[in-house]
């Protein structure tokens, strides 16, 4: 099997009755919660801030606070989006108790921020929480990941989990396949775990190595619920970074964290903030719509009906396969 990354195909055109792009809804429904646009903004120290969460989800959208900060600091803004009567999410680390307080919060998602859902120990994990979210009879969603493939999918969706995270060594700001040689490229990661989805109340998160809205509209095509984008938003006035920004298993974040480094998969980027997040997420918007108008899609639900109808083509061989 040929596997495809975002640079290897493009979504051959279909007729279309779809005439404008206003005509289409690109809004996802989590049941528990929805959003006006396919982004979720990923943790990442540098990136994620409480002004960004706070005009994603005034446009709609949701960002999750990332964990390496203190309690005291990540319980003061969860404290004000809750007042503010935001949309967030929260990360914790692998094991963490504290998660049983941020639950109290009533967060849209929790998220186990660890790279490897293969690891049996984040399976336990994802148990124990989502029986705790049971328990409580809570509304919070949980996260967990990362897998590339249907085993991977299934085991994560048997501990609860209802948003699987998609991609392995794919971002930016990543060099885990460079690393340890483990990945598969991400468009046909997206397809294998979203065909292993046996019940509804479970979506698939595209992860990483998103660079424009055509990446957003590859991913989900090929089968993604919802897309999760980091380093993009590093280019936003409302990130955190003081000018650089790194990968969450790099050396800096680990040395500043950690006071140790272990396996250096991240790197570091700098990078200039030149973008309001919301002209950013218009942008975006603006060219997944557009794509709609091609892919005779008045939603993302057509286009997710649609997956079947669709052909791409292999950049570079010109060969045409149905998806």
């Amino acid at each position: 099997m040929k596997g495809y990354d975002f640079d290897d195909v493009l979504i051959l055109p279909v007729n279309s009755k779809v005439e404008h792009r206003d005509d289409v809804d690109i809004s996802v429904d989590f049941g528990t919660f929805k959003l006006n646009f396919p982004i979720i903004v990923s943790p990442m120290k540098g990136i994620i801030s409480l002004d960004l969460i706070s005009v994603l989800s005034d446009l709609g959208g949701v960002g999750i606070f990332h964990r390496f900060q203190s309690r005291d600091d990540l319980l003061h803004d969860v404290s004000v989006a809750k007042l503010r009567g935001n949309k967030f999410g929260i990360s914790v680390g692998l094991n963490d108790p504290f998660y049983k307080v941020l639950l109290g919060y009533q967060p849209e998602i929790i998220c186990i921020d660890v790279a490897n859902g293969y690891l049996s120990s984040v399976q336990k994990f994802a148990k124990e929480v989502s029986d705790y979210i049971k328990l409580t009879k809570s509304k919070t969603l949980l996260m967990a990941g990362n897998v590339v493939e249907e085993n991977g999918t299934q085991s994560l969706i048997k501990s609860g989990v209802n948003l699987v995270r998609v991609g392995i060594g794919n971002g930016g700001l990543c060099t885990t396949r460079n690393v340890t040689g483990v990945g598969c490229p991400q468009l046909t990661a997206v397809d294998r775990c979203s065909n292993a989805l046996t019940e509804s109340g479970t979506f698939i998160i595209s992860d990483g190595g998103i660079r424009n809205s055509g990446d957003i509209v590859k991913a989900l095509t090929f089968g993604a619920d919802c897309v999760m984008i980091g380093g993009m938003f590093g280019r936003t006035y409302e990130s955190s970074h003081n000018g650089l920004i790194y990968g969450m298993a790099s050396r800096n974040l680990q040395e500043e964290y950690y006071h140790s480094v272990k396996s250096v998969e991240g790197m570091e980027m700098k990078i200039d903030k030149n973008i309001s997040a919301k002209d950013l997420i218009d942008e975006l918007c603006w060219g997944i719509k557009s794509a709609c108008t091609y892919l005779n899609a008045r939603n993302l639900k057509e286009l997710w009906n649609q997956n079947n109808e669709y052909s791409i083509i292999e950049v570079g061989t010109g060969s045409i396969k149905r998806l």
